[in-house]
C-alpha cells in the first residue's frame, strides 16, 4: 500500500458496502473525469506514502497544504492530529505504531547509510 499510488489505490481498493451512497460507476466515472485536469492527474500519480506525509504532518494540526501550486483548505477532512486528540487514551500506541508502519522502512535506511 505505501508504495502505491494514489490512483492504483482509488481503482482497487473496495469501498465498504456500509456506504450507502457509493456508486462504483459513478466512482470511476468521477476518476476518470478528474484525470484529465493536469492537477489532479499529479496527485492521482503521487505515492500513498507520500500523501500520507502531509497528513500525518509531525503530528501537528493540519488546516491547508499546498499541493503541485495550489492550496488545499480542510474543512470537513479530519488531520492526523485531530485523530490523536479524539483517542487521547491511545494517541501513544497510534503514534508508535503509524511510525513503524508508515515511516519505520525510511527510518531504518536512513540509519543503514
Amino acid at each position: 500500500m505505501k508504495n502505491s499510488t494514489i490512483k492504483d489505490l482509488l481503482e482497487t481498493v473496495k469501498i465498504s458496502k456500509k456506504y450507502k451512497q457509493y456508486n462504483e460507476d459513478t466512482n470511476k466515472k468521477n476518476l476518470e473525469a478528474l484525470i484529465k485536469e493536469p492537477w489532479f492527474q499529479q496527485i492521482f500519480d503521487m505515492k500513498f506514502l507520500d500523501l500520507f506525509v502531509y497528513y500525518y504532518n509531525n503530528e501537528q494540526p493540519l488546516k491547508e497544504i499546498t499541493l503541485f501550486g495550489k492550496k488545499v483548505i480542510f474543512k470537513a477532512a479530519k488531520s492526523f492530529s485531530a485523530l490523536l486528540q479524539k483517542n487521547k487514551k491511545i494517541e501513544d500506541k497510534i503514534v508508535k505504531y503509524t511510525k513503524i508502519i508508515y515511516f519505520d522502512d525510511e527510518m531504518n535506511s536512513s540509519e543503514t547509510v
